[in-house]
């Protein structure tokens, strides 16, 4: 940056070098603030980082390969929830300080996924329940308030959350 009354060009290069830094660095002032702009206009909402929910990412207890304790497989990574053969979902965000993700599956329904970690349950180290799966849109999924992370034999809609296991774990 320039600094007022110094200039950061040899003395021989003049006035013309120093412009087009001057101009070099109002560009990009400008191009920020563009793109800025451009960001808010079409976000619709409050964005999820701006409502102080959205974490930098999944935690890394969730994410790997995975079987459940009815024997189903799982692949799940930042982008996409896996339920192996038939379910996929692609994340659209994480929410990690209140364990839980939306998602949407290629029919185009909305979907949120709660989780837990587990506590002396070995080799099952958290669990999940499928809180909404069939909603029009994303705020619809997320206003779905289903889970009692306290009980976890009921607590997913009255059901048990599904445990999980780390492939290749015992």
């Amino acid at each position: 940056m320039i600094e007022p009354g110094k200039s950061s060009v040899a003395p021989h290069q003049g006035w013309l070098a120093e412009m087009k830094q001057v101009r070099g660095l109002r560009a990009g002032i400008v191009a920020g603030l563009v793109c800025s702009s451009l960001f808010a206009c079409a976000y619709r909402g409050t964005p999820p980082a701006a409502s102080g929910l959205v974490d930098s990412g999944p935690p890394a207890l969730v994410l790997g390969e995975f079987q459940d304790d009815y024997g189903n497989s799982f692949t799940v990574s930042a982008e996409v929830w896996i339920q192996h053969p038939h379910g996929r979902y692609t994340v659209d965000r994480w929410v990690p300080k209140r364990q839980y993700l939306i998602a949407r599956n290629p029919d185009g329904e909305w979907a949120r996924i709660d989780w837990l970690e587990l506590d002396g349950t070995e080799p099952w180290t958290w669990g999940f329940c499928l809180s909404a799966w069939n909603a029009d849109s994303p705020e619809a999924a997320e206003a779905v308030e289903a889970v009692d992370r306290e009980d976890p034999r009921t607590g997913c809609n009255g059901w048990p959350f599904s445990r999980m296991r780390l492939v290749g774990a015992p």
